[in-house]
């Protein structure tokens, strides 16, 4: 039997954020137990809105996920290799979902946006999935409503209570495409390849990490949120969170 999964938290990973400047927000789900800092507040989403929107377009899109996608695409700059392309005119739902998490195709993100019908309908979507602090406000590299105080938000609670209610089968695909993404930062930065499942993000002092670890057979949900931050130092601080985890878990396990 594990040891209790919040006391180890209360003295190992609390003293862990205590330690460093900036602001935290952190969720923790293990066998029913969580660990809730700051995790019931609002962080710049960065990336990782793009998390809920993936689960959202397994959910709701009524098409095939191999269905070619009929609409030119947009180039948005940023973080998107798609715009570089000589020809989009033959990319599935499959494929813009895989860009989106697999390396935070932006030109992908904003297309799956229009997809889903746009802000509205994602609001919409968004309240059904049970997320009301997580709000997608802009488009991906819209920089001119940045500038206008418009910026996508999520709480980390709202992630993992997300993940972690998903039936089985949107469970299995939203970690398809979570296994796939190709960034290590967060917290298994010091882990062994794959054994998180997750989507980061980060923009200017910004630095967020979602997803799953492995855990033996078992699985922790996990929602890491940071900013007026170094962002060089919170992927470290994230790592350091996901090494003292899988320490107490080993040896728990022992």
């Amino acid at each position: 039997m594990m040891a209790d999964f919040q006391n180890f938290c209360q003295k190992e990973v609390l003293p862990l954020l205590h330690k460093n400047k900036g602001r935290y927000g952190l969720a923790l789900l293990f066998n029913g137990q969580i660990f809730n800092y700051n995790g019931n507040l609002a962080f710049c989403a960065a990336s990782t809105i793009k998390v809920p929107l993936l689960v959202l377009a397994l959910k709701d899109l009524e098409c095939d996920i191999n269905m070619v996608i009929e609409k030119p695409l947009k180039k948005t700059g940023g973080s998107s290799l798609l715009e570089y392309l000589k020809d989009t005119s033959s990319l599935t739902l499959h494929d813009l979902l895989l860009f989106m998490i697999a390396i935070s195709d932006n030109s992908a993100t904003n297309a799956i946006i229009d997809l889903l019908g746009g802000f509205s309908s994602i609001e919409q979507g968004f309240i059904n999935l049970g997320l009301n602090q997580t709000k997608l406000r802009r488009k991906m590299m819209d920089l001119t409503a940045l500038k206008k105080g418009l910026d996508n938000t999520a709480s980390p609670l709202e992630m993992v209570t997300l993940l972690s209610s998903l039936d089985n089968t949107t469970l299995a695909k939203v970690r398809y495409f979570l296994s796939k993404q190709l960034f290590n930062e967060g917290l298994g930065f010091f882990l062994n390849e794959g054994m998180v499942e997750h989507k980061t993000g980060s923009l200017y002092t910004v630095f967020n990490d979602v997803g799953l670890l492995k855990l033996g057979e078992d699985i922790l949900y996990y929602a890491y949120y940071s900013e007026d931050i170094n962002i060089g130092e919170s992927i470290i601080l994230a790592g350091n969170i996901g090494q003292t985890i899988l320490r107490w878990y080993q040896n728990e396990s022992n």
